[in-house]
């Protein structure tokens, strides 16, 4: 991970011109060990920049692979199988995320796993 991160952070440094880091803190990982904290980590993702504000629409947020995820665009981020043997259709999957950004309601044991991220 550190030597995709500085790779990243050089490549974003020449493209815009500029130096110095584009991250603070060190990297934080924790192994996803269920198959559901997976299939919740994704809703959870793909919800978060509406959840934190960055934009008012899911489908606003340019780096996210969420329009492949429904089928919206083409893009090769994405394993339609993993979609369509997780959650059962794309409009399944939109409806899921949908559901997360009203309620912010997440299983106890994936509130805990990213609450454990923060220590």
């Amino acid at each position: 991970m550190k030597n995709f991160l500085i790779s990243y952070t050089k490549g974003i440094n020449e493209r815009y011109s500029r130096v110095g880091t584009l991250f603070q803190g060190m990297f934080k990982a924790k192994p996803i060990e269920t198959y559901s904290y997976l299939l919740n980590l994704c809703i959870y993702v793909h919800a978060n920049p509406v959840k934190d504000g960055l934009v008012q629409e899911i489908t606003d947020w340019p780096y996210s692979n969420y329009l492949e995820w429904i089928g919206e665009r083409s893009g090769t981020l994405v394993d339609n199988e993993f979609i369509k043997d997780n959650f059962d259709s794309p409009h399944n999957y939109t409806d899921l995320v949908m559901d997360y950004l009203k309620t912010r309601n997440l299983p106890s044991d994936i509130r805990s796993y990213l609450n454990a991220l923060d220590e």
